[in-house]
């Protein structure tokens, strides 16, 4: 049962909805891991969770295992993905819709960084 459904997603994958997904893992990882947010809600919630930084070092630590997490780009992208992966299995056209946001705010920040370095 859990292959067919498998099979039906990587059917129906279209390169639109990857690319969707894709660049809104990237900003949500990006958001989570290295930003303050709206607020200093994102800076707030991974002090919360127990990320550090030393005095005078650009390199955050983690106090416990969901810390460590937070505080590595290539560690929490995995978390999201999977999270996505699981909400476009369950319902694939709002997982697109809710990712959709956080696609453009990554294609606006690539096309920036082009544009002005």
């Amino acid at each position: 049962m859990a292959w067919n459904a498998l099979d039906g997603l990587v059917r129906h994958q279209s390169v639109v909805s990857m690319l969707v997904l894709v660049l809104a893992c990237w900003r949500l990882t990006s958001l989570m891991v290295k930003e303050d947010g709206p607020f200093g809600m994102f800076a707030k919630l991974r002090h919360l969770i127990g990320v550090r930084q030393v005095e005078g070092s650009t390199t955050p630590y983690g106090t416990n295992v969901f810390a460590e997490g937070l505080s590595c780009v290539w560690c929490c992208s995995v978390w999201v993905g999977a999270a996505l992966t699981i909400a476009y299995a369950i319902d694939p056209g709002l997982t697109i819709l809710a990712s959709l946001p956080f696609a453009l705010s990554a294609g606006a920040i690539i096309v920036e960084r082009i544009l002005n370095g």
